[in-house]
């Protein structure tokens, strides 16, 4: 079986167990890379398509273009939006424009030769502060040769040792010469649509990804290639929900959105786009939903480790695997809400780190205010350290933090876990927001008076395990005097008193 357990070195509040369980979708910071195919750019659908992700979580989310010019150099421009240490989404937003070689004389994996490496400079982004994009979790969209494109760019990045979180290709179309369009190990959740009706280009859907067929798609373009170009338009419907969206190149019409998803896909609301990390849709339903013209949804989970999806054979293999990058895969809140302080919260995490077992990595958990693990306001909820895991093995585990008032205030939290090791950092958000609430208030001491040996009588002390209490005595009920101070380490705390005296009352005083 090739997943295999790794153990957590046990750190202060830590305990980390092997543990099993259905796959949690994901939500929070991260890149998101949309890109063209043959003969196209940015300017048109690309940029729509961007501009509606970013309206889809609130606006102002930073887009950036990268341009892969002749002689295959790189370069990255500011488009529009915040910057990325403040904004609020934690997304980033990246349009990968290779127009002037998006032509049968460059192949896509020359494209991804000069692209995959960005990913890991520190200074490729100024705004990112010394921040690369490989600390993020990754959605990589291509169309037509694009989706061959985000295909080898995902396989490059995990012979980086970099786990990808998602592929979706919009009618693939590699040509010759081209990477494939494949499903490689490093890619938790791959999906792909496609059409077989177009006149002259037709795609293909990905092997081991949740595909689905277009089978009604017409009327949105307009020309001979429009079955082609109507399947992004089709997803862009999934982000823009609007009756009438536009990707600034095509509209849909009414009825377009009533005819061009199924019953169960909700004239869009609940396809495309909602199995995105961001969308946090079930990525482990077993509904088709376009029926035989479909595959289910959780057929495109990685399967070479057991995610929640079972075993099988729907990955292909990478070459080479790097180790630079310590992965966070899955994480996901175990707990129901709300959970009071003085209990615990329980995490599941999946990560994959390919070093020795030998090697350690530290794990730490954080309370955030937003989906923005950079703009300072996170708050760090405990730290721990686990082993690495070889490049063929994942770990998976349960993480305990328990609460209190002081690591854990009153409020509805996002979380974050961040992977720290040989240098490099990465980070993920769960999709489930954390409530904690004040816990129950201990109840104040009570006493009990029973007879003793020797005359004596034992005044017991009735509490909470914790509490620091003082016994104090008085004769008048108006000036009181300390008998004993102590911190119960049990129910009960008895102290013997003479029983000659008269007219002594006691009581019990909580201390802070």
């Amino acid at each position: 079986m090739p997943f295999a357990r790794t153990y957590l070195k046990t750190v202060a509040v830590w305990m980390f167990t092997a543990w099993l369980s259905a796959a949690t979708q994901l939500h929070g910071a991260g890149v998101t890379l949309i890109t063209h195919g043959n003969g196209g750019d940015t300017k048109g659908w690309v940029t729509g398509m961007a501009n509606a992700l970013s309206a889809r979580l609130g606006g102002n989310v930073p887009i950036y273009r990268i341009n892969v010019s002749n002689g295959l150099t790189t370069a990255v421009t500011k488009i529009s939006g915040g910057n990325p240490l403040t904004s609020t989404p934690g997304e980033i937003i990246l349009m990968l424009d290779w127009g002037p070689v998006a032509n049968p004389n460059t192949s896509t994996y020359s494209v991804a030769g000069v692209v995959t490496p960005l990913f890991g400079q520190t200074n490729f982004i100024a705004e990112l502060s010394g921040h690369a994009l490989a600390e993020f979790p990754i959605h990589v969209v291509g169309h037509s040769r694009g989706g061959s494109l985000v295909c080898e760019l995902s396989k490059e990045l995990g012979e980086l040792g970099l786990w990808v979180d998602q592929v979706t290709t919009l009618d693939a179309y590699p040509l010759g010469g081209d990477a494939p369009a494949a499903a490689y190990e490093n890619v938790l959740f791959v999906d792909s649509y496609y059409q077989t009706s177009g006149l002259f280009l037709q795609g293909q859907a990905v092997p081991g990804s949740f595909w689905r067929l277009q089978t009604v798609i017409s009327g949105g373009y307009g020309s001979i290639f429009d079955g082609h170009s109507d399947v992004h338009l089709w997803y862009h419907g999934t982000i823009d929900l609007s009756p009438t969206a536009s990707d600034t190149e095509a509209n849909f019409t009414s009825t377009m959105r009533s005819q061009w998803w199924t019953a169960g896909e909700q004239k869009g609301t609940n396809a495309g786009f909602i199995y995105t990390r961001l969308g946090g849709g079930n990525r482990l339903s077993t509904v088709q939903p376009n029926g035989a013209n479909s595959s289910t949804i959780r057929a495109g989970v990685n399967q070479k480790y057991d995610f929640g999806a079972g075993l099988g054979s729907n990955r292909t293999a990478l070459g080479l695997v790097g180790s630079a990058w310590p992965n966070a895969i899955q994480f996901s809140l175990l707990s129901t809400n709300p959970v009071a302080q003085g209990a615990s919260a329980q995490f599941h995490i999946d990560f994959q780190w390919a070093v020795p077992m030998s090697q350690t990595q530290t794990v730490e958990v954080f309370l955030d205010a937003d989906r923005n693990p950079l703009n300072g306001n996170e708050r760090l909820l405990l730290s721990g350290t686990a082993s690495g895991t070889t490049s063929s093995q994942v770990g998976s585990g349960t993480i305990t933090a328990p609460l209190n008032a002081t690591n854990a205030p009153a409020g509805s939290y996002t979380v974050f876990v961040r992977l720290t090791g040989g240098g490099r950092s990465r980070v993920l958000y769960a999709l489930s927001n954390l409530t904690i609430v004040p816990g129950a208030q201990p109840l104040a001491p009570f006493l009990d008076i029973a007879n003793g040996t020797n005359s004596d009588v034992a005044v017991g002390v009735n509490g909470t395990i914790g509490q620091r209490v003082v016994l104090q005595q008085t004769s008048n009920l108006n000036s009181w005097q300390p008998v004993a101070t102590n911190l119960l380490s049990a129910p009960r705390w008895e102290v013997t008193q003479p029983a000659d005296r008269t007219n002594v009352f006691y009581r019990a005083v909580l201390l802070p």
